[in-house]
């Protein structure tokens, strides 16, 4: 029994320096899918996305109008032309097929490429207001709300980093 006692002593006594090592941690929450959706230098990053890639994309529209086209005319015209023609035409559809799919790939992987560099960028930006916010508050810790279970709505500092960043503008 007196074995029992000392072993709890003990451990009580091991954990009191833990908990009051623990009571002087300040810890902080972030929202950061609410921070990286409220950005306006996300949205102003996307129309320029969109500004940057509009010549492409009206060109594969174009190609894939220009294969429309040709593939309801094969359709249309199919009894009234020769094999020759017929094989012409197949030649052409399968060229214009081959090419969209070609520049589609070439679009779709440098658009993910330049949203993936935006993207960084703000990541980097949100970093860097977490780090200045969390030493102006002195926090020990910041961590995604996401991670916690429970947190008080007064140690998120989702705004504050909003806040920050927007103003970097």
């Amino acid at each position: 029994m007196k074995k029992i006692v000392l072993s709890a002593l003990l451990a009580v006594s091991l954990m009191a320096p833990a908990t009051a090592a623990m009571a002087d941690t300040k810890i902080a929450t972030i929202n950061m899918h609410e921070v990286f959706q409220n950005l306006p230098q996300r949205e102003a990053a996307m129309k320029k996305l969109q500004n940057e890639f509009a010549g492409r994309i009206k060109e594969l529209q174009g190609l894939e109008s220009q294969m429309k086209s040709l593939y309801q005319k094969q359709q249309k015209n199919k009894g009234l032309m020769s094999a020759d023609e017929q094989t012409k035409l197949q030649r052409k559809l399968a060229e214009l097929q081959s090419q969209f799919q070609l520049k589609r790939k070439n679009y779709q992987d440098d658009r993910r490429e330049a949203g993936e560099k935006a993207q960084s960028k703000l990541i980097k930006k949100i970093q860097a207001a977490v780090a200045k916010i969390a030493k102006s508050k002195h926090l020990d810790l910041v961590i995604p709300v996401d991670a916690t279970a429970f947190s008080k709505p007064d140690m998120d500092i989702s705004k504050a980093v909003i806040d920050a960043v927007s103003k970097e503008n």
